[in-house]
């Protein structure tokens, strides 16, 4: 087996939703292409809205317009 398998399985990539909730705000509107974030992403997440994550606080900045 992968060794990095075992993470996944494990949950060691899995994000703890507290602190994402506390610590990042969602960038509207939906990105239309996640295609640039990997196959595995786009594969799994295609059919939801997904959204850019910044941290509380960031400015937002320009988004890259393909990805809009």
């Amino acid at each position: 087996m992968n060794p990095g398998c075992r993470c996944v399985q494990s949950g060691y990539y899995v994000p703890d939703v507290n602190v994402v909730r506390e610590n990042y705000r969602a960038v509207t509107p939906p990105l239309r292409d996640i295609s640039s974030l990997g196959f595995n992403i786009w594969m799994e997440c295609s059919h939801y809205n997904t959204y850019k994550l910044v941290r509380e606080g960031e400015p937002v900045g320009e988004l890259s317009s393909d990805l809009l």
